[in-house]
């Protein structure tokens, strides 16, 4: 699969942690924002602390929203409630981020709804987060997976205290 520049430093720093990364698919250097995408884009693994230990990057939740003319006419809508990242007749006029940016700003982009980066994290195959993560605070999928010793220690500060307590 090709990735992008971004896609494969990221790649690269996981294996020198010890880690694995997959991406999902290629992620469009113009389209990092996670309005352009659904579901899963790259899982993390590696056996850390006895345990085998996945972390799933992923733009979760409903993209539901409007775009209008300049007039206030309605050109297009999208209704995604499936992380489909189908973005229906919004991409017949918005085609990048900087063009999503200013549409939003403007107003000419409505969103009811918009998904969020999330990452979800894994024991020894079970969810160990309840399957709700930690949610980013950005809107870049690219910059939203988290580098291997933040999430070593999200691990230890959320899943391990447990554990040793037992």
């Amino acid at each position: 699969m090709k990735l992008s520049e971004a896609q494969k430093e990221i790649e690269e720093a996981y294996e020198k942690a010890g880690w694995s990364l997959s991406w999902q698919y290629y992620v469009n250097p113009r389209q990092q924002h996670c309005f352009w995408h659904g579901g899963e884009y790259a899982v993390a693994k590696k056996r850390y602390r006895g345990h085998d230990w996945t972390a799933v990057f992923g733009a979760f939740g409903d993209v539901i929203g409007e775009l209008f003319d300049k007039d206030g006419e309605m050109l297009a809508s999208v209704r995604d409630k499936n992380n489909a990242a189908a973005r229906d007749e919004i991409e017949d006029y918005i085609h990048t981020d900087v063009q999503l940016k200013k549409a939003l700003e403007s107003g000419r982009l409505e969103l009811e709804d918009n998904n969020w980066d999330e990452m979800l994290i894994e024991k020894d195959g079970e969810p160990a987060d309840g399957g709700f993560g930690a949610v980013s605070d950005e809107d870049d999928v690219i910059k939203d997976v988290w580098e291997p010793k933040d999430i070593e220690m999200y691990i230890d500060e959320n899943f391990m205290e447990e554990e040793e307590s037992e």
